[in-house]
């Protein structure tokens, strides 16, 4: 069959249900994947499967199924899941791998893959590139896998619940974007004792109230409404699978990840001192949060697998922080990002010290940085690279630029801040981020590199 190469992405498989995702195509990755996992190990894979909900998720994922038990590979379903309860059950169920049938925050007409050796070894960049020269030699394990089936999320539930303090009296809003997160966010948080207001928290792959993505102010209005309606002390919003989250303060506003992750870093750094990884995206007010914690900031480039790996390099490494809302753990079991585990630390640190999320937020010690969201320009996937490549040259030949770097996309230092530009590993967009001390200095930058970026991605597409 003919294989959609692109779809194969930086950090996993993802493309348009139909057109380019088919459960011949899955059940073929699925032979590939496992006999990706047979070759690595020279032992006989044991997989645990899960899916998101959308519509398509379920025949997907008994087609990769197929393409597991045809290597003679085992497989463990645990069924419609977030993709945090699907790692978990790795740990839960001692298993060899894990995959997951999703496609995140994109829309409901979209699906794919997400492949892993462990929650901390995923498969992607090079290796997945391995699984799909694999898949184009039809060059298979043979054999009769065996199937079995088991519901994990309970579990997930009780797991948390004994490891975080009870935070009674907590109000809070959950916007579970009718997705994953919505099948144990709630409910975990009434069991560790917060009052808890739902909004579209009814399962539905469809997505039908607002697109699944957090990290998007526009998809976060009917939550700042309800916090401000309610009273509430915080609201949490989730993606499409669970595994990143959104956040609203009691006065109602949208926070970055970058900002609100500072209750993460506080609780951590409170219990022993260590390194928060962050992306280079990161407001440097993070940092000096960070520092003044007695813990130590660590730069990694952009993407759940960099941050994932730096983390598995040992126990020192504490958190991990993405600006697009992915919170990474590092202790056993829980050993990967997951937005449900993030939502409840950060609830049970605010009941038990008493603290609101303004007053983290405002916190009068640290720098005050002026944050741009992040501005998603439409690139194509052919092209986005080389068009950072380019900006990245004009932009350290700029006589308005101090220095410049290029661990992940450009950032260049500019005036009182930075402007970093990125090509998206998931989606064909160039992201750009702008931080400064003021507004208009902000708006200052953005002033300088937007223009020049556009039209470089005019110039190649």
């Amino acid at each position: 069959m003919q294989i959609p190469e692109h779809i194969f992405r930086g950090y996993d498989m993802r493309g348009r249900v139909g057109p380019e995702v088919t459960p011949e195509l899955v059940e073929l990755v699925g032979k590939a994947y496992a006999t990706y996992l047979w070759d690595q190990s020279g032992a006989k894979p044991d997989v645990i499967v899960g899916r998101d909900l959308r519509p398509s998720s379920e025949e997907l994922s008994e087609a990769l199924i197929a393409g597991i038990l045809s290597t003679g590979a085992d497989a463990v379903d645990v069924g419609a899941a977030p993709t945090p309860v699907v790692n978990f059950s790795y740990h839960y169920l001692r298993k060899t791998g894990v995959a997951m049938v999703t496609a995140s925050h994109n829309p409901s007409h979209d699906n794919g893959l997400k492949l892993k050796r462990a929650p901390q070894r995923p498969i992607c960049g090079a290796d997945l590139q391995d699984v799909l020269a694999i898949a184009k030699s039809g060059r298979f394990r043979t054999g009769k896998g065996l199937r079995a089936e088991a519901s994990t999320i309970p579990a997930y539930i009780d797991a948390i619940v004994e490891r975080l303090r009870p935070c009674r009296g907590l109000r809070v809003v959950v916007d579970g974007g009718n997705g994953s997160g919505s099948q144990t966010t709630p409910d975990l948080l009434r069991a560790l004792g917060c009052e808890v207001i739902e909004i579209f928290c009814d399962p539905d792959g469809t997505f039908p109230n607002h697109h699944p993505d957090p990290s998007v102010p526009a998809n976060m209005v009917d939550l700042q409404a309800k916090v401000r309606e309610t009273g509430a002390a915080i609201g949490f919003g989730l993606d499409g699978d669970g595994d990143r989250l959104g956040v609203v303060d009691d006065e109602g506003r949208f926070i970055q990840a970058d900002t609100f992750a500072r209750a993460l870093v506080r609780e951590a750094l409170a219990q022993k001192p260590g390194r928060i990884v962050i992306d280079v995206t990161c407001t440097e007010s993070l940092t000096a949060d960070i520092e003044m914690h007695g813990g130590e900031a660590v730069p990694a480039k952009c993407g759940y697998p960099n941050l994932l790996v730096k983390l598995s390099e040992g126990p020192q490494y504490l958190l991990g922080i993405e600006v697009s809302g992915h919170l990474f753990f590092n202790e056993p079991f829980f050993d990967f990002d997951d937005g449900t585990f993030a939502a409840c630390r950060i609830a049970s640190y605010l009941a038990n010290t008493r603290q609101s999320m303004s007053s983290i937020v405002d916190d009068p010690m640290l720098p005050v940085r002026v944050q741009t969201p992040q501005i998603r320009l439409p690139a194509p996937d052919a092209t986005k690279f080389q068009v950072v490549e380019e900006l990245g040259r004009w932009l350290a030949s700029h006589e308005s630029v101090k220095r410049t770097d290029f661990t992940d996309g450009v950032k260049a230092w500019i005036s009182n801040g930075w402007a970093l530009a990125r090509a998206a590993n998931t989606a064909p967009q160039i992201v750009l981020r702008v931080e400064s001390n003021s507004a208009e200095d902000a708006e200052g930058i953005v002033g300088l590199v937007k223009p020049k970026l556009e039209e470089l991605i005019q110039a190649d597409s």
